[in-house]
């Protein structure tokens, strides 16, 4: 019978019913599908990286070590070590009628121990003039098997693709920002073609070990004071393979804060439905408890709808969840390089998708209505629970000149205090999904934006042999820059400490020359990203010299393209103890033609803004789909809530009617002043999508040389707002459409 009787009471309210089912599945659907996406992209990408042996850091030395050299260093920490070597070879002149200009393509043996290749499609090379390249290059480039390439002026035939688990991210330097296929990639030769490289110049002579955690500073320390070390990263600090987990992390973090709002908040309306229910058939109950019902027996049923409703939307909810999911891992795919993912499931998600949503929905109702079944009988037939006795703000308000129209909206806001409460919950988590979405977007765009100015550059070569620098050096302007690391919020940080000349041409910086022997500027990534201030002592740590330099934060700068402090060179090079003209950086606005084995490394302005470029579209889409999800979510919210209070008040609505008050009349009594909740909530939104905005690129951008603060535009502040009224009086002319179809018999009907 209770079966019966609540498919009767879901029919009778079909619209409101429905509308907690779609909100309880969307809820579910998006935790669900987000965070096993995410799951099944951080399980295969682990399984991934031991199974082929990933790296637990890497070195490389300005000289080749014999093999006796390596023997001893395996020997001496417990390691392996494994040489990497690599070749660089720009494809600009090999493939010009392919390739857009300054397009490179490192080369690697497949002959390797550790992080060994996986092949994705195609064959393994059996000739030496067989190889395989990224996916991410040869899709871009419309790379097929059976496709030449020019390699050195020798042909290659490309018979498929492969991944490594060192360049997951393929970044061309690991300070870089995004991976950029237009102009890099990653190659793969047999041993026996490897070998037949004629290109010594460009040959980068790289090592990656395998050791336990404690040895990796022990092993850094000896290579620093026994070779010419020009670079030492562990795999913790290697973007090329950290920064998946991060990206991957922060929309599993927000799906489920997003998510699990939602079910809470959709829970707490349902409540209120049932409550208001109960409040209309107080009589009811009053009788049947005279009868001998007892109060359990009620509270199971009212609690049955609800518990059917979260059921069957989570298990929707979840079967929508797994299903996109599929396509959500989209989302990695596109900027990371590993094998197919395999999907799986967890314990944790299940009980996210099941039973959170029927726990909530249950708990929340049985603790929201508990007290008014337990009422004595003779209170429930005198339907005292469900009058209301005029309150003590409603007195005041009585008491005061205001208008009877405004007396009369106040007072019916105080009464539905709870349904006024929910609905303002409800509009906050839209407005907070709405502002989330315009701070993800805006910031990437006002980055990329003050990129243009920030950067005074085209072309930053940083040098391994100064007099190799000076060959080129009135190409463009002379700079110094030193990589050191800094202890900051709990970790040491990477940044960069750069010496310009007083009158340098591409900065402009006022009070350079005044800088005094230990101070420098910051520039706003080390401010925001580390938290480092004006007036702040810092002690910086030189790795490769294992010395430590103490310096006082002079100023602010505005050039911005990652975690740099600036001085002039002469106060450079009393830091850092050097000789006076000591330099090993070249800025130039033209492109040179410069051997890979005589640069450390190269900033390039084009490719730095092509790869934020790439980001924003990437979080465009993200933010168009969270503006539709919380468009839908407020008017879904306002249209029940509203709808909801009008149900309760369809007597006092047909007795306003039977006086003669004309529809906007009643509309303005029963729908008006409403407004003020959402102007409430849409400026709370904005300081709380603020803070999950930085959250997410915290967690993104951790491992990465850039920063993005997060940022708003007016223009987008208006657009929320345009956003906000259109969902609100979209609700609203179906919330008018609802008065009117309440009829004048209404009142007349007998409630006794």
């Amino acid at each position: 019978m209770n079966y019966k009787r609540a498919y009767r009471d879901f029919k009778e309210n079909l619209g409101k019913n429905i509308g907690f089912f779609l909100l309880i599945t969307l809820g579910v659907m998006v935790i669900v599908s987000f965070n096993r996406a995410m799951d099944s992209c951080i399980l295969t990408v682990e399984d991934y990286y031991e199974s082929k042996r990933v790296e637990d850091g890497r070195f490389g030395l300005v000289n080749k070590l014999s093999n006796q050299q390596i023997a001893i260093l395996s020997s001496r920490f417990a390691a392996e070590i494994e040489e990497m070597p690599c070749v660089d070879v720009n494809l600009t002149e090999n493939d010009r009628n392919r390739l857009a200009p300054d397009v490179i393509l490192r080369l690697f043996s497949l002959k390797r121990s550790i992080n060994q290749a996986v092949l994705l499609s195609g064959c393994w090379p059996e000739q030496f003039d067989e190889v395989l390249l990224d996916p991410k290059f040869a899709e871009t480039h419309g790379y097929t098997a059976g496709d030449n390439l020019t390699l050195n002026q020798k042909n290659y035939t490309v018979v498929g693709t492969a991944v490594s688990p060192d360049y997951t991210y393929t970044l061309k330097i690991t300070s870089d920002m995004m991976n950029s296929p237009e102009t890099f990639g990653i190659a793969f030769l047999p041993e026996k073609g490897f070998s037949k490289l004629d290109d010594a110049k460009n040959m980068i002579n790289t090592y990656s070990f395998i050791c336990r955690e404690d040895n990796i500073m022990a092993l850094q320390d000896y290579l620093k004071k026994n070779y010419d070390l020009t670079e030492f990263l562990a795999r913790a600090d290697n973007s090329r393979i950290q920064t998946f987990f991060n990206d991957a992390n922060a929309p599993k973090q927000v799906s489920l804060l997003m998510g699990v709002m939602l079910i809470a908040l959709i829970s707490l309306v349902i409540s209120i439905s049932v409550r208001s229910h109960i409040n209309a058939e107080s009589q009811t109950i009053g009788i049947l408890y005279a009868q001998g019902f007892k109060p359990i027996e009620l509270i199971k049923y009212y609690l049955l709808l609800p518990g059917l409703l979260s059921a069957t939307a989570s298990i929707c909810g979840y079967g929508l969840g797994v299903f996109l999911s599929r396509y959500l891992t989209v989302m990695q795919e596109e900027q990371y390089s590993y094998p197919e993912v395999i999907m799986s499931d967890s314990f944790y998600l299940l009980a996210l998708g099941l039973a959170l949503p029927i726990l909530l929905s249950l708990g929340i109702t049985y603790w929201n209505v508990k007290k008014t079944l337990l009422n004595t009988p003779l209170s429930l037939l005198r339907n005292q629970y469900a009058e209301q006795s005029l309150t003590t703000w409603e007195q005041k308000i009585s008491g005061h000149r205001f208008s009877f129209m405004t007396r009369f909206r106040i007072k019916e806001m105080l009464r539905e205090r709870s349904n006024l409460l929910a609905m303002f919950m409800g509009v906050s988590l839209a407005m907070f999904i709405l502002f989330t979405a315009l701070f993800l977007n805006d910031s990437i765009t006002k980055y990329m934006e003050s990129l243009v100015p920030g950067i005074p550059f085209n072309n930053m070569y940083t040098f391994i042999n100064e007099a190799d620098l000076h060959k080129y050096a009135q190409r463009g302007e002379l700079t110094a820059i030193k990589e050191v690391k800094l202890f900051a919020q709990g970790k040491e940080r990477n940044l960069k400490v750069q010496g310009l000349k007083p009158d340098s041409e591409f900065f402009s910086i006022t009070g350079l020359s005044n800088l005094q022997s230990d101070e420098v500027l910051l520039s706003p990534t080390l401010h925001w990203k580390f938290r480092l201030n004006v007036g702040d002592s810092l002690t910086l740590h030189d790795l490769a010299a294992d010395k430590k330099y103490a310096v006082v934060v002079k100023g602010m700068t505005t050039y911005d393209y990652g975690p740099y402090m600036y001085t002039n060179l002469e106060t450079y090079n009393q830091i850092f103890r050097l000789h006076q003209n000591s330099v090993n950086t070249l800025m130039t606005n033209e492109k040179l033609v410069i051997t890979h084995d005589k640069i450390y490394s190269l900033t390039e302005k084009p490719v730095i803004l092509s790869s934020v470029h790439s980001l924003l579209k990437m979080v465009s889409t993200l933010s168009n789909i969270m503006i539709a999800v919380a468009l839908i979510i407020l008017i879904t919210v306002i249209y029940m809530l509203m709808n909801m209070v009008i149900a309760k008040k369809r007597i006092n609505i047909s007795l306003v009617k039977i006086f003669g008050y004309s529809p906007q009349e009643i509309n303005h009594l029963y729908t008006r002043g409403n407004f003020i909740f959402l102007f409430c909530a849409f400026w709370l939104a904005i300081p709380c999508s603020y803070i999950v905005t930085k959250l997410v690129y915290d967690s993104i951008l951790e491992n990465m040389e850039p920063y993005f603060m997060p940022a708003i535009n007016y223009s987008s502040i208006f657009l929320a707002a345009g956003i906000m009224s259109l969902g609100y009086f979209t609700a609203s002319y179906f919330i008018k459409k609802s008065l009117d179809q309440v009829p004048l018999t209404e009142a007349i009907k007998n409630r006794e």
